[in-house]
């Protein structure tokens, strides 16, 4: 840390990798939605060439980059799978994963990233789950993905709803960039 910041470089937060095995999750599940609003119960649908364009848009919107001929482009790609969590029939959160041919899987192109873009962290984990038990049934042995807001003392949201899917921490990867005199 010292050596890049003597550098000019300055600390930026950072991410906590995490992961987790292909160990099955319980039947039941873990995030359920609320049995007492019915009507606005989340459903969690994979994203097929039919509404690619809606799930890129709405990572376009949250992210405002216009990634959609991208991220279009990975829809039906070999070892891509993409989610939406619908309220309401409106996409709430989306979420991705990536299963490469040795099993490894890859979890992220997060909409709205919880705790930075959005205060709750519970569509995650219900995206969270579906995406860990799909990639089971698909094959995968070996999930990671990022803690984007990591605490000093690992006792927040996310690191609840990974822990009741099963992840471990791995390690914090530290960002560092170089900043304006004028920024923080």
């Amino acid at each position: 840390r010292c050596w890049l910041e003597a550098r000019g470089l300055q600390h930026q937060g950072g991410w906590e990798r995490i992961y987790r095995d292909a160990t099955p999750l319980p039947a039941e599940p873990l995030f359920p939605g609320d049995p007492l609003i019915p009507v606005d119960d989340p459903v969690v649908e994979e994203v097929t060439p039919r509404t690619a364009s809606e799930w890129a848009s709405f990572i376009d919107a949250k992210y405002r980059l216009p990634t959609s001929p991208w991220l279009t482009a990975l829809v039906g790609r070999k070892g891509w799978r993409h989610y939406m969590l619908k309220r309401g029939g409106a996409i709430a959160a989306v979420r991705s994963l990536f299963i490469g041919p040795d099993g490894a899987a890859w979890s992220g192109i997060d909409a709205p990233v919880p705790g930075i873009m959005a205060p709750s962290f519970d569509l995650d984990a219900m995206l969270g789950e579906r995406l860990v038990r799909d990639g089971i049934a698909a094959g995968a042995k070996l999930f990671v993905a990022d803690i984007e807001a990591p605490l000093p003392g690992r006792d927040g949201p996310a690191y609840r709803n990974y822990d009741r899917l099963g992840f471990k921490l791995a390690y914090l990867r530290n960002h560092y960039a170089y900043l304006p005199a004028y920024s923080s």
